[in-house]
């Protein structure tokens, strides 16, 4: 059974995923590699599904972090999937995922 510190380190090899996805790309070479969409789409979906199994402890622990946020934006990728802003997705990358990987670092 996987525990918080598991899933923190889950989501931290997601972001480091799609890191590495997106070193040297830009916005618009984003756009243009639906490969590399859909890599980095699957990778917020871990993110946001072992956000949403952390325990409220754990929430508590790292409380810099808008683990509601998360888990909402995980539940509008998977289950209303048709709705996706790619727009969104590439500021969630390069704008949350680095704040959320430093605080998680400090956690595991």
């Amino acid at each position: 059974m996987a525990t918080d510190l598991d899933r923190a380190e889950h989501i931290l090899e997601a972001i480091e995923r799609i890191d590495n996805y997106v070193d040297g790309i830009d916005e618009e070479g984003f756009y243009r590699d639906e490969k590399l969409m859909y890599a980095c789409y699957a990778n917020l979906i871990i993110v946001g599904e072992a956000a949403s199994k952390m325990t409220k402890a754990s929430k508590r622990n790292v409380s810099n972090i808008e683990w509601d946020l998360i888990t909402g934006f995980r539940n509008i990728i998977v289950h209303e999937y048709f709705r996706i802003n790619w727009r969104v997705v590439w500021d969630v990358i390069k704008t949350n995922l680095p704040d959320l990987k430093r605080e998680l670092k400090h956690y595991c």
